[in-house]
């Protein structure tokens, strides 16, 4: 398709915005030490679907549904394995229009179909040409969409390519599937994430790892198509299900700077984690003096699109340094900035409906608690 981040259509600066929204208290609450007692282990994605939600939770490779009114479980689906309705790499659950629900696997390549009940339907591969896929989801109703990701190859014996302790930028490419997973075509390569090649243990190796605070790409979907944003500055794109440009998301707003305290502040975290372990630091704080800081912070760091257009788009935060709630912009569906939301501190956006939210909420220990919330506008 050749489509780039660059190339819009209707693309105009959003003017700032008037409406701060906030969210109500849950009006859902399933975790540990609620009632119902679910321990999930890492939830992936949350979709509310008239009077349920349904829960996807990687570590135990499972899909739940809990009635919205009472909280109970209604019904539970999946389990490791690779027969159909199984899961290894449980990613993503998602409504792509009728009554159904999907959900993918980005370690099997394919994506699984369930009733409103959770009754297994069927599993269908998706097929790309160009390797491995991630991010495996509905961009409307007419079929998924995927992302192939395009790394610097590892170099031995350090010849040629990128040097040690300097970054580079990998490149992604959007992959479009058919409602039967078949190939439709691909636009790309897009800049993907921020990365380095770092001296392994291994003689003559280089671990090539993500960059710390480096550019990293996000993408959402929804029923109308997806949008997509590099996090290089304030600027998304919207496209529809074939990949055309829709509109662009933009707005004048700068780049934070990573400062000296933010880089002190992070390896002073390090140093005292080596010596509460009983670890010596020397090694600790010569690697992080020579590493290769951005000199800027992404401009944001998620995006959610929902149904009825609207998309909400998280500014980057740096969780452990900056003790504050975090910050989300939201467009309406014809591009205009909105409404700007501050969710409570530790609070992690999943779904986005019209009138309410879902996510996980996340206690001292880690321990993930599903959340539903309404919305409250002025």
């Amino acid at each position: 398709m050749g489509a780039t981040l660059s190339v819009a259509v209707g693309a105009f600066l959003a003017a700032p915005a008037e409406a701060q929204w906030s969210l109500g208290p849950p009006e859902l609450r399933v975790g540990v030490g609620e009632n119902p007692v679910v321990p999930f282990e890492e939830i992936v994605g949350i979709l509310v679907r008239g009077d349920l939600a349904y829960v996807a939770d990687a570590g135990s490779r499972q899909i739940h549904a809990f009635a919205l009114a009472t909280g109970h479980r209604v019904a539970t689906t999946g389990r490791r394995g690779q027969g159909p309705g199984e899961f290894q790499g449980l990613e993503w659950i998602g409504d792509c229009g009728g009554d159904s629900i999907f959900a993918s696997d980005g370690v099997l390549n394919r994506v699984s179909v369930y009733s409103l009940e959770l009754d297994h339907l069927r599993t269908f591969r998706v097929e790309s040409p160009q390797g491995n896929l991630s991010a495996i989801q509905c961009a409307g109703s007419g079929g998924f969409i995927g992302i192939i990701r395009h790394r610097d190859p590892l170099l031995i014996g350090g010849s040629g390519g990128i040097p040690p302790m300097i970054p580079y930028r990998s490149t992604f490419d959007v992959v479009f599937f058919a409602q039967d997973g078949s190939y439709r075509d691909s636009m790309g390569p897009f800049p993907g994430r921020e990365r380095y090649r770092s001296p392994s243990r291994v003689p003559n190796r280089y671990s090539d790892l993500p960059l710390l605070w480096g550019m990293n790409p996000v993408l959402g979907s929804s029923q109308w198509g997806f949008v997509l944003g590099t996090s290089d500055d304030w600027s998304l794109v919207k496209y529809d299900m074939d990949g055309v440009p829709l509109d662009t998301l933009a707005l004048e707003e700068g780049r934070r700077v990573v400062s000296e305290s933010h880089r002190t502040a992070y390896v002073q975290r390090r140093v005292r984690r080596d010596r509460d372990a009983g670890r010596p630091t020397t090694e600790t704080r010569r690697f992080w003096r020579e590493y290769p800081y951005p000199t800027h912070f992404p401009a944001y760091s998620k995006v959610v699109a929902s149904d009825d257009g609207l998309v909400w788009v998280e500014s980057f935060q740096v969780s452990y340094l900056e003790q504050r709630p975090s910050h989300w912009k939201v467009f309406a569906a014809d591009g205009a900035l909105t409404a700007t939301v501050d969710l409570p501190e530790r609070f992690r956006l999943l779904w986005v409906g019209d009138t309410h939210v879902a996510g996980i909420m996340l206690d001292a220990f880690d321990v993930q608690t599903m959340e539903v919330r309404p919305i409250r506008r002025p």
